[in-house]
């Protein structure tokens, strides 16, 4: 079941931190042809978790980055570097036991959406994805025909400042903690609420039924901090459910000194710390 998996995940890596995968080649210190480049980057980042022994809790592929890769009308440059990513970490003895998830934000009505379905949970096999609510029930019944054994993450509160989002429906609630609310009211769908601010975050928590886990953008270049959210998290009645997304800022530290020969050492360094900063703050939860 697919919060057992996040619970054992958690315990295993003593982390809440899931570690987004997504590509930039511009940000790729290496040579060769892109597809190349961006799976050799990620495997040797993959490698040196090994060496140091260090892990995150979650590995979230961005569809986007990888499609943007391809020329649909001569190379596969993403779409074959994702499926040789997803392989690999399948194929390691500790990222293979990990929950994998594709932010892929797809929903539609009817025949499309049990087509969208079957692709990713069957056809790929991950154990979550990403969904937008706004079909509602009917487009939402084919991803949750495949609850609690996958998982499912609505958008709820994005890390974007969106004013629509923020409209105000009465006195007490804005479209996004509706949506907290409309989401909990069920057994089977998860949320992506925004750690950008820790106001944020804890305003939508209030909104939030406890067994609903939370997939936690805005965190690291975007502007929100691990230890503020991983603080509101501990107080959770399932803190374990929950994973703190971070990408760019572990994946491509070394930009931040200026060092690519060593992009490797410092993704990791840099999940390491991430990692310790909520460990910090989830005083022997995990």
């Amino acid at each position: 079941m697919y919060l057992e998996k996040l619970v054992s995940s958690a315990q295993a890596t003593q982390s809440i931190i899931c570690f987004c995968i997504d590509p930039q080649p511009e940000h790729i210190p290496l040579r060769g042809m892109k597809e190349h480049r961006i799976t050799e980057y990620y495997v040797q980042l993959f490698a040196e978790m090994d060496k140091r022994r260090c892990y995150p809790a979650a590995l979230k592929f961005n569809e986007a980055y990888f499609l943007a890769e391809d020329d649909p009308f001569t190379t596969r440059h993403g779409s074959n570097a994702l499926t040789t990513l997803v392989l690999s970490a399948r194929q390691h003895p500790v990222l293979s036991k990990l929950p994998m998830i594709m932010d892929c934000k797809r929903c539609d009505i009817g025949k499309s959406a049990r087509k969208y379905a079957k692709y990713y949970f069957e056809n790929w096999g991950m154990d979550a994805i990403t969904v937008s609510p706004y079909t509602g029930e009917d487009g939402l019944a084919p991803f949750m025909e495949y609850s609690p054994k996958k998982g499912i993450y609505a958008l709820a509160k994005t890390s974007t400042s969106a004013s629509i989002q923020e409209m105000a429906l009465d006195e007490m609630n804005t479209v996004s903690t509706w949506m907290c609310q409309w989401i909990s009211a069920g057994q089977t769908l998860g949320a992506v609420v925004s750690g950008r601010t820790a106001h944020d975050l804890g305003r939508h928590l209030h909104h939030l039924a406890p067994h609903v886990p939370l997939l936690i953008p805005g965190i690291g270049s975007q502007g929100g901090n691990e230890a503020e959210s991983a603080s509101l998290l501990a107080r959770a009645q399932h803190p374990l459910y929950h994973r703190i997304a971070i990408g760019s800022s572990i994946a491509y530290a070394w930009a931040g000194k200026n060092d690519p020969a060593h992009f490797a050492e410092d993704a990791i360094t840099a999940l390491h710390d991430a990692t310790a900063k909520v460990r910090g703050e989830f005083h022997g939860i995990i």
